[in-house]
């Protein structure tokens, strides 16, 4: 039976990182367009009634808002503001929406961990399978040979 080449595992996890690479490049490329309005242009929107509906991100001190002409854009606000913002935004009868704190910092914590406790695995699985099978991942510090001593008989 013919081992399997660490050429081959190594090779197979160089095309998977490039993959994966690849796959972030274009993900994050998608998003490029004109550029986004700043705070001060949505608040000069807001002033003279261009905007329609605004969903605020407490968490990521974020809004969402989308214009009456049908325009989408994301923008951020100053620290400490959200209050105002509320009032502006009740006062110019603007629909809003204001999204949760989000969740724990555990959660953020094992999603963070997630990529890496999955490379982590299909190394130990690409290991196990380049010492053909079983249960041989650690074992490399045990060694087969046997001791010949002067009295045996050599059959």
């Amino acid at each position: 039976m013919r081992r399997p080449s660490p050429r081959r595992a190594i090779i197979a996890v160089g095309l998977l990182l490039l993959v994966a690479f690849v796959a972030s490049r274009v993900i994050s490329g998608l998003g490029h367009g004109a550029p986004a309005p700043g705070f001060s242009q949505f608040l000069g929107d807001l002033s003279a009634g261009r905007v329609a509906q605004v969903t605020m991100a407490p968490s990521v001190q974020e809004l969402s808002v989308v214009s009456k002409d049908g325009r989408k854009y994301t923008v951020g606000y100053p620290d400490n503001f959200g209050r105002q913002l509320t009032n502006d935004l009740t006062q110019n009868k603007v629909q809003f929406d204001v999204k949760g704190r989000g969740g724990s910092a555990w959660w953020g914590f094992l999603i963070t961990l997630a990529p890496f406790a999955l490379f982590f695995i299909f190394w130990i699985f690409l290991m196990n399978q380049m010492q053909g099978g079983g249960s041989k991942v650690m074992s490399f510090g045990k060694s087969r040979a046997k001791r010949m001593s002067v009295d045996s008989p050599k059959i």
